[in-house]
């Protein structure tokens, strides 16, 4: 499709023309009625004075007038004492301003992954002595996967070597085994 096309200079037909000329004139013609229109009810209001008044029965009375007016108010001025809302009771929960983190799924950590998350595994399994101290480098090498397997094994887990959502979490919480002496 082309956006940059040159406009067509083709002149216009006589057709087109004459449709264009013949709208022109009907709206014009139906101003102009309009206009005519108006003015014979115009002609009805001044009662053939030739000036576009109304006439006296058209306009509101004197009395009409004064009769829908108000009073004036009055130089005193007026105190509305209104009384304190008394506090009611509502079942209405209160908002809690604190934000609800989100679930998020528990990653497995396996052979070769790195990172925080290893870490923080490597430090609870020196915790409970699957692990020398000072091992936690966060990389999840041999040495990791056989605690992780040694784990699984004394906690009653499959023990494939990789810490997925049921290994860590047994690995974080109070029920996970220390490693047998």
């Amino acid at each position: 499709m082309q956006y940059n096309r040159p406009p067509d200079r083709r002149p216009m037909s006589e057709g087109n023309k004459l449709l264009i000329l013949i709208l022109v004139l009907v709206i014009f013609s139906a101003g102009g009625l309009s206009i005519y229109l108006n003015r014979g009810q115009d002609a009805a209001l001044t009662a053939g004075t030739g000036t576009a008044e109304p006439t006296q029965d058209t306009l509101p009375s004197m009395e009409d007038i004064l009769g829908t007016a108000t009073e004036a108010p009055s130089a005193t001025p007026v105190i509305l004492v209104t009384p304190e809302p008394e506090a009611v009771a509502t079942d209405t929960p209160v908002p809690d301003f604190y934000m609800t983190p989100t679930p998020t799924e528990i990653p497995t950590l396996k052979l070769n992954s790195s990172g925080d998350e290893v870490r923080k595994l490597q430090a609870r399994l020196i915790e409970l002595g699957y692990m020398r101290d000072g091992a936690d480098d966060g990389q999840f090498g041999k040495g990791t996967q056989n605690a992780v397997k040694a784990f699984q094994a004394a906690n009653g887990l499959g023990a494939d070597g990789a810490a997925g959502p049921k290994t860590l979490t047994l690995l974080y919480s109070d029920q996970a085994k220390a490693k047998p002496q």
